[in-house]
């Protein structure tokens, strides 16, 4: 180590230098003995020249000079390399790799609104508005669970969907975020979902006398909490 706040490692994965701000994040994880492993490289400058960057065996820290420094390890770091990693549209990690509360799963925080989790469902991205309206229901807490796949177009090209263990969240621009789940999400995709003649749901699932409903563009389902009946009505 040196006066400077610098370590010089000599390991199987090569001879590299790792300094200031990542090395204390590497340190307080435990260094080699950590989620990262050795460092494969010496530190870098991020592809847009505003931050910098250090490989490891099984991650990347990340470090600007708003943000601090951030860890990526895991099957988070592999999805997020996927993606395009340092150069994704999403940015860089706002958040080091966390447990949630739960215990099921590990996520990153992205700063352009994104999330990639690593859960008993899979390795996949929520973002944008749908990100937004899973985080005001709980996120994984909430009715939706977690998700089951990365956000997609709609069959029809006209919205967006994320799929989740409990239901979907869909999205347009003119109608946003709405979610669908439980026994009315089943319904609704008996019929065909967005290409049925209900379209797209105009509301999330909501509450009413004796059960819960979503309203789409041409009519409702309703779930009778009493009975379990889904009924379907049209405009």
């Amino acid at each position: 180590a040196f006066a400077g706040n610098a370590a010089i490692y000599d390991s199987p994965a090569g001879v590299h230098v790792v300094q200031g701000s990542i090395r204390d994040l590497w340190a307080s994880q435990g260094y080699e003995t950590g989620p990262l492993g050795y460092p494969t490289a010496d530190e870098k400058v991020t592809p847009d020249g505003k931050g910098r960057y250090s490989e490891f065996e099984r991650g990347v820290i990340t470090w600007t000079p708003a943000g601090g420094a951030r860890s990526i390890s895991g099957d988070v770091v592999a999805k997020w390399r996927s993606l395009g990693g340092l150069t994704w549209e999403r940015g860089l990690p706002v958040t080091s790799t966390l447990r949630t509360p739960d215990r099921k799963a590990w996520f990153n925080a992205f700063a352009g609104n994104a999330a990639i989790y690593d859960s008993p469902a899979g390795v996949h991205v929520v973002q944008g508005s749908i990100r937004d309206l899973w985080a005001s229901q709980g996120y994984e807490t909430g009715p939706l669970g977690y998700p089951t796949a990365d956000e997609k177009a709609t069959s029809d090209g006209k919205g967006r969907y994320s799929s989740f263990q409990i239901g979907t969240v869909f999205w347009t621009p003119a109608l946003g975020p709405q979610a669908v789940y439980g026994s009315i999400f089943a319904r609704y995709q008996a019929l065909g979902g967005v290409t049925s003649r209900l379209g797209y749901p105009t509301t999330s699932e909501y509450a009413v006398p004796g059960g819960r409903a979503n309203d789409f563009e041409q009519g409702r389902i309703t779930w009778n909490a009493t009975t379990g009946a889904v009924t379907v009505t049209y405009r």
